[in-house]
């Protein structure tokens, strides 16, 4: 038993000596934590994946907060695999080169599993990543992917995969709501079924929400652009720094497949 001193200096020795964060403010540098990047259908989740996939291999800032750079693998469970070649080429022109084995796709759209019964086969497909980016997660979730008992048995699965293979995940996740116009606040990830369960769970979570009309007065109002999304951080439990909401204001540019800000 230790008491209170010797624990917080126990604790300072262990941060000293440990790296803290691969993407810094969000990503712990640990096999015992996840993220989410949340979001409806077409509003960039797999795109910021991409993204973020370049800068963990490379090093390169991800929207300005500073990169660890590690061997990266995606998971692709539901792009078409020539759509997401153009992508990445597209991204890989404004990025600097990843170390080789730093950057690795799979494409398992047509070799799909369940995670259940299969920790085994994650721990093989992420061998030698340390952060692997899992875009289509509900694929690996055995049942509704949006009861709370099914998606809490996914992620106790998760967890046993990470600690077995010695990496950490960053999850998409489909939110589903009742209105195509309704848009989705930060806090809304913890009320929403399934996501809540798994929100809980994770150290961090980012969300892509649409930018919202607003009024210009004599009832006249500003309907954005369909490709003007804002990035909020909705939860960053190992962070030191306060986010500000949204984090950040973007406007994608389909063409070269980048995320500017507004």
């Amino acid at each position: 038993m230790k008491d209170y001193s010797e624990f917080i200096v126990d604790a300072y020795d262990w941060q000293a000596n440990k790296p803290r964060f691969i993407i810094d403010q969000l990503i712990p540098d640990s096999s015992a934590d996840f993220g989410v990047v949340a979001g409806r259908w077409w509003l960039g989740k797999t795109n910021i994946c991409l993204e973020m996939i370049f800068c963990l291999a490379t090093g390169d800032p991800f929207f300005d907060l500073q990169v660890n750079s590690v061997p990266v693998v995606f998971l692709d469970f539901e792009g078409n695999p020539i759509n997401i070649s153009e992508r990445l080429l597209k991204i890989n022109s404004r990025h600097s080169i990843p170390p080789d084995g730093y950057l690795n796709i799979h494409n398992l759209k047509d070799d799909r599993f369940k995670l259940h019964g299969n920790v085994d086969r994650l721990v093989n497909e992420v061998k030698g990543a340390k952060v692997a980016v899992i875009d289509g997660t509900k694929h690996l979730i055995e049942g509704e992917y949006i009861k709370p008992s099914i998606v809490k048995t996914f992620g106790e699965d998760l967890l046993k995969a990470m600690q077995k293979g010695n990496f950490t995940a960053i999850l998409t996740w489909q939110v589903r709501k009742p209105h195509q116009n309704t848009l989705i606040a930060p806090g809304d990830l913890f009320e929403i079924k399934g996501a809540a369960d798994l929100i809980e769970d994770a150290t961090f979570a980012l969300l892509l929400e649409k930018e919202p009309p607003r009024p210009l007065g004599k009832g006249q109002w500003y309907h954005p652009p369909d490709n003007n999304v804002n990035l909020y951080v909705g939860k960053a439990k190992e962070a030191d720094q306060e986010f500000i909401s949204p984090f950040k204001e973007l406007k994608y540019e389909k063409n070269t497949c980048e995320f500017k800000q507004r």
